[in-house]
């Protein structure tokens, strides 16, 4: 077996039709109810103060990078780095619209060998990135090697082990998960964070657990996620087609009446540069 880094589609979005639909995806699940919620909690996390200098690494279309941008005016500088290009030009947009192009900075690269300096950051922050690297840590290791001694990094990531559906009987739903969570490199990086926030040298670590929490009520985001992830598990025979219109009926049913849920375990890890 190769021991050179894997990553996963989500760093190497080339074409244009790759880049609309992780666009679209990004849209979507960010800017859920759920996802609302917890970006605020992380953000608390972070505390970005004004004038300071952060980094958000795999900053995809922009959607923390912005609320960033909001608590380090009118001096400070958030820089939305990224692999894709087509996704930053979205975080570039949104951030002349709300009137903080100047506050952002977008850069394309690899978080493996993030191009600035030792130091040159008051923190750095990641969402949802980890597990779709192999081995996560040479990011992290890179997250601190760019913020200076004292300042913060805060990592976020779900545990897809154990997601939470209701209704749907609990052995579908796993089959349809496992299927589905087979495709990440680092499907289990929640439980893993704290660790390898604490191997890569960060002092002071706190871990928060949560939980992504949808009901349904704010809109249907989550619901149309878990009809994508019974399609990959259709499209790889993991279920019957039988199979899964009793589950996602069920799903929908729920949603409808006020009885749906789904709720996965999400960590926030954070430490200070020694």
């Amino acid at each position: 077996m190769s021991d050179k880094p894997r990553v996963s589609t989500w760093a190497k979005i080339e074409t244009p039709e790759a880049a609309a639909e992780a666009i679209r995806k990004l849209d979507q699940l960010g800017g859920s109810a759920a996802e609302n919620a917890a970006r605020r909690h992380y953000l608390e996390v972070l505390d970005p103060r004004p004038g300071e200098r952060i980094i958000d690494v795999g900053a995809g279309t922009g959607l923390a990078t912005i609320e960033i941008a909001r608590r380090i005016v009118p001096a400070g500088k958030v820089v939305a780095f990224d692999p894709s290009a087509p996704l930053l030009d979205v975080a570039k947009a949104s951030a002349a619209a709300t009137g903080l192009a100047e506050v952002v900075e977008c850069r394309v690269g690899d978080a493996r060998a993030i191009p600035f300096a030792d130091g040159a950051f008051d923190g750095a922050f990641c969402h949802w990135v980890l597990l779709h690297v192999s081995p996560p840590e040479g990011i992290v290791r890179e997250m601190r090697r760019v913020v200076r001694p004292g300042g913060r990094i805060v990592c976020v990531e779900l545990d897809w082990e154990a997601p939470i559906v209701h209704p749907g009987a609990p052995e579908l739903t796993r089959r349809i998960f496992d299927f589905c969570n087979a495709r990440h490199l680092e499907q289990y990086m929640g439980r893993r964070l704290p660790g390898i926030v604490r191997a890569c040298g960060l002092a002071d670590v706190q871990v928060a657990p949560g939980m992504l929490l949808d009901e349904g009520i704010d809109g249907w985001q989550w619901v149309d996620f878990l009809e994508s992830r019974l399609e990959l598990a259709l499209a790889g025979d993991a279920v019957t087609a039988a199979e899964g219109e009793v589950w996602m009926g069920e799903i929908e049913a729920a949603a409808n009446e006020g009885r749906y849920l789904f709720a996965v375990p999400q960590f926030v890890v954070a430490g200070t540069v020694p």
